[in-house]
């Protein structure tokens, strides 16, 4: 080992230890003495040491050289080192600690590139991050699509399954982030990180309603996580309580008892915070400044919340309350209020905020102490309404914006639409008509994105009744039941298309057997072929042997080759070439009665012969020319066989020629047959 690799090493194991600092020196030297060889992995441990230390400006400098190592702006290498891939990982988060969040994003789009499978996995995470971060409503979508990515690249990235879990809280898709976070739970190994994750299912159960599985699971998961850290859960959990405002009095009563433990167990100044914080929401403003009093000018980074703007905060709430102004805005709740007075009452322009933090009047005019219009956010449920109002509710003309981003402009009567009014849904459609209880009922118009729709009457949000189907610019009339079209035309339409589908599947179900007809006769030929070629190959086998036989008996070679072809003739047409005949017939006619090497002679050949009684003699046609031209070609050529089967042809040829007319026919088909032999043996049908 290199005296720079023992420093590396060394270097490594204080990292380990959190003794950066020391860890810098022993980095150095090996930077002295590596000569260039280990300088890319040095550069970026230095970083990460600079990063660690809180010295950014040194951490983007030393992580830069390391990546400098590989000349890449788009996509990285396949065998990038992960020392490179590393370096840029914390560069982008160097760069997220100097709120350059931009260049961040390119470092993490290039990591993304990496085959290196978590660090690529977390560069998608990351990449999320930054991306919320800038604009967490606009990136929403992007957003989801790249933690998405992250966790299909590394789906043990539990990190990147919280932060799923956290976009899905944003749209308050709660069952959906109790998916991921049941994962994430399930892979963390780290205490604090695993209560942290819990605490956050808790809160997903809470707003689900399920309240006592809720506080189980906060109790769990400061059970289960050791005593050195149980500050750290107690925080965690009052700083999500107050981050996702579930203010319900039950959970605000623990939650600041949690602060409170947490204060006790850790002297840091953002456990102090988040305690006074918690005692202002349970309105104790006395205690909670008295908790800020010996406070150091700090930040809770969870809360982003600082101790001078909590003091000013609470010092409002204070004014608000000694001033004892009666404030009537929605509910029947007790508010602080801060704006005109005219005998003790809310009077002209002003804001509120409801004791028990749920609700925030902005832009507010007052009236006898009576809001009659303004801006009313439920900063728990997350809705918001603009408009009128009357005796402590929702009345009047006005525009609601709902959590899930679903907008009603128009009439409301208690806290609900009412009466005539315009919904704008988040897919884009659109209604706007008469209203009961903020579900269309009367008549009305809806029309989807893309300007399709339905104008008529309505009944418990959807069409009842009389209208028009609206389509591609033209209207079509039609009647509907609880949103069920039943008019005459639509019917007989629907009744038709019925019976043409069942016709075409009729018709298809007819082909479909015809197919399986066709595919069974094709089976059953191919095996009846596959039979027949058996056959013939065991009668070519069985007569080459005779043959074999017959030449050990005596039979001459010359008379064995032309056998040998007669057969072949005979069993590739199956006996319609009568090669075999032929060929014992002109050989018993040359050399006396000649056995047939399958069984029988000549004369039984010559008994299943056309005519056989009367052209005994053969017409004269063993003697033909042609025919002994190929046979002594037979004795002489190299092709045997094929001078064989010329011969035949010839011989029948004569026979078709010179027998009785009554016969030609079948001689002929025989010569034909014959040719077709020879076609399958040389592709021709007529001899040399």
């Amino acid at each position: 080992m290199t005296k720079a690799s023992r420093e590396v090493n060394a270097a490594q194991e204080l990292m380990e230890k959190n003794q950066y600092e020391e860890a810098l020196k022993h980095l150095n030297t090996a930077l002295d003495v590596s000569k260039g060889k280990d300088d890319l992995e040095i550069f970026s441990l230095k970083g990460i040491c600079e990063y660690q230390l809180g010295r950014m400006p040194q951490a983007v400098e030393q992580l830069s050289y390391a990546v400098s190592k590989v000349n890449s702006k788009e996509a990285l290498p396949p065998k990038t080192p992960e020392a490179v891939l590393t370096a840029l990982l914390y560069r982008a988060k160097a760069r997220e600690a100097q709120k350059d969040l931009p260049t961040a994003i390119k470092d993490l789009q290039l990591l993304a590139t990496a085959a290196h499978v978590p660090l690529k996995s977390k560069a998608y995470e990351q990449w999320s991050r930054h991306l919320s971060e800038l604009d967490r409503g606009g990136n929403q979508d992007k957003a989801e699509l790249l933690v998405a990515k992250a966790v299909e690249v590394d789906p043990k990235n539990a990190e990147a399954l919280v932060f799923q879990a956290q976009l899905a809280i944003y749209e308050r898709g709660y069952e959906e982030a109790v998916g991921s976070l049941e994962k994430a739970i399930g892979l963390e190994a780290d205490p604090v990180a695993k209560a942290k994750y819990q605490s956050m299912l808790a809160v997903c159960k809470y707003r689900l309603g399920k309240e006592e599985e809720a506080l189980a699971i906060f109790k769990d998961a400061v059970e289960n996580a050791p005593e050195s850290t149980k500050w750290q859960v107690y925080q965690q959990q009052a700083n999500l309580v107050i981050l996702n405002k579930l203010y319900d009095p039950a959970i605000l009563e623990q939650a600041k008892l949690w602060a409170n433990r947490a204060a006790i167990l850790s002297e840091d100044c953002s456990n102090q915070i988040t305690f006074a914080y918690m005692q202002a929401l349970n309105n104790e403003l006395g205690k909670a400044k008295e908790t800020l009093k010996p406070v150091a000018d700090c930040e809770n980074a969870t809360l982003k919340m600082s101790k001078a703007q909590l003091s000013s905060w609470i010092s409002n709430l204070e004014k608000a309350a000694q001033q004892k102004v009666k404030v009537k805005a929605y509910g029947a709740g007790s508010w602080y209020y801060w704006g005109g007075i005219k005998a003790g009452l809310a009077e002209g322009k002003g804001k509120a905020l409801s004791k028990d933090y749920l609700y925030e009047v902005s832009n507010g005019t007052f009236v006898n102490g009576t809001l009659v219009s303004g801006t009313l956010t439920n900063v728990s449920d997350g809705w918001t309404y603009s408009g009128a109002f009357s005796n402590g509710t929702i009345s009047g003309t006005g525009k609601m914006t709902y959590a899930g981003g679903d907008v009603f402009s128009g009439k409301f009567v208690g806290n609900k639409p009412q009466g005539k009014g315009k919904w704008v849904y988040t897919d884009g459609s659109t209604y706007e008509g008469e209203v009961v209880n903020g579900t269309p009922k009367g008549l009305g118009k809806y029309l989807s994105k893309e300007g399709n729709g339905y104008e008529g009457s309505f009944k418990d949000g959807k069409p009842h009744g009389k209208g028009f189907l609206l389509q591609a610019g033209k209207k079509e009339a039609a009647e509907f039941t609880d949103g069920e079209r039943n008019d005459a035309a639509y019917l007989a339409k629907v009744k038709a298309e019925q019976e043409k589908l069942a016709q075409e599947k009729q018709q298809a179900q007819a082909l479909a057997a015809q197919r399986l007809k066709e595919e069974e006769l094709a089976k059953a030929e191919k095996r009846q072929n596959s039979g027949k070629i058996l056959g013939k190959t065991l009668a070519l086998a069985g007569g080459a042997l005779a043959l074999t036989k017959a030449v050990d008996l005596g039979m001459s070679a010359e008379d064995a080759t032309g056998l040998g072809a007669a057969l072949v003739a005979d069993v590739l047409t199956d006996g319609e070439a009568g090669a075999l005949h032929s060929t014992l017939t002109t050989m018993n006619a040359a050399n006396g009665n000649l056995s047939n090497p399958l069984g029988g002679n000549s004369a039984a050949a010559k008994s299943s012969s056309p005519g056989a009684a009367g052209e005994a003699n053969d017409c004269g046609c063993s003697n033909d020319p042609v025919a002994n031209k190929y046979k002594t070609m037979t004795v002489n050529g190299e092709d045997a066989q094929v001078n064989s089967v010329c011969a035949m042809i010839a011989y029948y040829d004569c026979m078709a020629r010179n027998c009785s007319p009554a016969n030609r026919a079948e001689w002929q088909k025989r010569a034909d047959a014959n040719r077709q032999v020879l076609k399958q043996m040389t592709g021709r049908t007529t001899c040399n």
